[in-house]
């Protein structure tokens, strides 16, 4: 019998994976580091504001997307946020 994995939310900043509980906490505060980190980098180096993308759902189901698709969306953004 297969086990389910617990479902984890990503950090839309830091890309790291939260239970659905602690990820309202850790946001605020991984925002507040991140505008803490980018003021201290020089006026050319500074970046945009990272905004919360809107949450995918299987519209015929109402379920999240399958684990692959997040899979695909941290590996993106993990290269495309080492490029800036």
């Amino acid at each position: 019998m297969l086990q389910r994995r617990p479902c984890f939310r990503v950090c839309y900043i830091c890309g790291r994976e939260f239970g659905s509980q602690s990820i309202s906490i850790h946001e605020p505060q991984c925002l507040e580091k991140w505008h803490t980190e980018n003021n201290q980098l020089p006026r050319h180096l500074r970046r945009v504001e990272p905004r919360k993308p809107e949450v995918l759902t299987d519209t015929d189901k109402l379920r999240p997307l399958p684990r692959s698709f997040t899979n695909k969306f941290q590996i993106t953004h993990k290269l495309f946020s080492s490029m800036c």
